[in-house]
């Protein structure tokens, strides 16, 4: 399994801590520190100047010894610490005793830890009763209720695609925290009897396993959207949230679902996380929900899903808008509907201002689903809003760690960035996430070739190959690599086999023009770029941040094709301005 994410060092003073690595260092030099006295340090970082009782402490780091034992433990912890940090009771510079309540740490420092304290995620809910087999059901419940979390403002929430691999495992509570850097696990278990629904909830801290709260909800299947809401807001006052006027006032649906359409839909997404043929049975399922139910907008939403993850964009993107926009019609709250809306008017309206108005929209809905970010990421990325992408592709690693398609969208912002070696590192840990998945040896090929890395982005490619059944993308790649070095009768070869695909279904300009770059013919690269442009290849939204492309940015013709894309001036790059790390 990948490692944990890191959580950033906290420099104060002359002083660094590295929790990652439990380390603290004073001007470079590393300072020895047992575990428990370095324990109660990353404890009083995560409140800076705040006060951490005594009680606090103990719940956390000595949770099953007496008073006694506890005291002496701690005593002997602070005073280790203060020695460390050439610091005293009488005259403190880094740690004030608060007599008979606790401790406070009194420098400011750089970065606070807080921020991984209000991390949580949603363990893969278990299944009650007789009907095990409904694993659609548990699986919709769990991300339901995840969903739910975030809109009702829990700042983090681990993505359901990075808790999946915990289904049914032996690991411990604090194994998975550390997995997923989240400090609390949410737990639960679904029963169905007939036409109800109970779901029983508990909240676990993840550095000590102890079961801090719990709760059963119970309601009809008809009214399972407002039992989901009713399970995150309980689980959001269990950590003392506090929430917003809008989102206390969300304790009932607006309407009820029909339980059948309901199951259907859950049933569609369930289809959808499936990366072989099964997937296409997603659009019978929604469709048929929407049948059962017209007005239940989510099916709407998942049809759009369906269409824009599955299909060919120049065939997907006209039925996506006409479903996206109809389940807005139905609830204009729904994020999945803006993130479809945007990603269409994004790569195929070519609308870069609405594109951006929908996602900042999915996300001020709910600020905790990844998708959001990963997908604004790219589109930043693409309107050469370098800074921007980074952060929202860290973002969405942040909710999403274990994700390999976080860590695509991170590399996309990277090369865009010209970090290639960010690039790079996110190439290998999709390897480790999934050997399988080509899009790893997507961002390792663009990243070697970029570094004129040759060899290396020529096996990145011909793995790619291998994995994606000869997907167009990676012939353009093959192709490109072995143009520049030299080899133009095999780069012919792997462009003519392009062309033969294209005879069968579209072939993105955009590759072809990848291709010919890199054989230095620039010519009929921009040829096949304008080609691209009149035939709406959506692949042309990454004409202006596509490093690769720099050789052309002189060409006339193809200055004349970035103005007539209205790209915003700030996505205007040179080869200058585009600064390899």
């Amino acid at each position: 399994m990948p490692s944990p994410s890191r959580q950033p060092a906290v420099c104060f003073g002359s002083f660094e801590v590295n929790p990652q690595a439990g380390e603290l260092r004073k001007q470079g030099v590393h300072i020895k520190l047992h575990e428990k006295p370095f324990q109660v340090l990353l404890a009083l970082l995560e409140h800076p100047r705040e006060v951490v009782t005594r009680k606090e402490l103990q719940e956390r780091l000595w949770p099953g010894d007496t008073f006694v034992e506890f005291e002496n433990g701690l005593n002997n912890a602070i005073s280790r610490l203060r020695e460390a940090l050439s610091d005293t009771a009488d005259n403190p510079r880094f740690i004030e005793t608060i007599p008979r309540r606790g401790y406070r740490f009194l420098p400011e420092v750089s970065q606070s830890l807080s921020s991984s304290r209000n991390a949580r995620a949603v363990l893969p809910f278990r299944t009650l009763g007789v009907g095990t087999s409904e694993e659609y059901f548990t699986d919709g419940m769990t991300d339901a209720v995840t969903t739910e979390l975030a809109k009702v403002g829990v700042p983090k929430v681990i993505s359901e695609t990075s808790v999946a691999q915990f289904k049914d495992t032996k690991k411990s509570v604090p194994e998975i925290a550390r997995a997923l850097s989240v400090d609390a696990i949410v737990e639960g278990a679904v029963l169905r009897d007939g036409d109800e629904v109970r779901i029983t909830v508990q909240l676990i801290r993840g550095d000590n396993d102890r079961h801090v709260w719990a709760e059963s909800y119970q309601r009809p299947v008809k009214d399972i959207l407002a039992l989901q809401n009713e399970v995150a807001l309980g689980v959001a006052r269990a950590i003392k949230l506090e929430l917003s006027p809008g989102a206390a006032a969300q304790n009932i649906s607006p309407r009820p679902v029909n339980a059948e359409a309901y199951e259907a839909y859950l049933k569609g997404r369930y289809f959808m996380q499936k990366r072989d043929e099964s997937a296409l049975r997603a659009k019978d399922y929604f469709q048929q929900a929407i049948q059962l139910d017209p007005g239940y907008a989510p099916a709407y939403a998942g049809l759009s899903d369906f269409y824009v993850l599955t299909l060919p964009p120049k065939e997907a993107l006209p039925k996506a808008r006409e479903y996206a926009q109809k389940a807005l019609r139905l609830d204009s709250t729904l994020p999945d509907g803006h993130i479809s809306l945007a990603y269409i008017y994004f790569y195929d309206d070519w609308n870069w201002l609405a594109a951006d108005e929908e996602f900042q929209r999915a996300i001020s809905l709910a600020p905790g689903l990844a998708e959001s970010h990963r997908w604004y990421a790219v589109y930043l990325a693409a309107m050469g809003r370098m800074a921007e992408a980074t952060r929202e592709a860290q973002r969405a690693l942040d909710l999403d760690p274990l994700s390999v398609s976080a860590h695509h969208g991170a590399a996309i912002a990277a090369a865009s960035a010209a970090q290639y070696g960010r690039c790079i590192d996110e190439g290998r840990k999709i390897i480790e996430l999934d050997p399988n998945d080509p899009r790893a040896y997507a961002d390792l090929a663009v990243a070697h070739f970029q570094k004129a890395m040759y060899q290396e982005a020529l096996q990145d490619a011909e793995k790619g190959l291998a994995l994606s059944h000869r997907d167009p993308f990676f012939l353009s790649i093959a192709a490109y690599v072995y143009g520049r070095l030299g080899n133009m009768e095999q780069a012919t070869k792997l462009v003519d086999e392009m062309r033969a695909a294209s005879q069968k279904s579209f072939v993105e300009p955009y590759f072809f023009a990848t291709a010919l770059v890199g054989m230095g013919k620039q010519k009929e690269a921009v040829e096949a770029l304008e080609e691209g442009y009149k035939a709406r290849d959506p692949e042309i939204v990454g004409l202006n941040s596509t490093p690769w492309f720099d050789p052309l940015r002189s060409d006339p013709r193809f200055k004349d094709l970035v103005i007539r894309m209205h790209f915003p001036s700030v996505s205007t790059l040179t080869p200058a301005s585009r600064r390899p790390e």
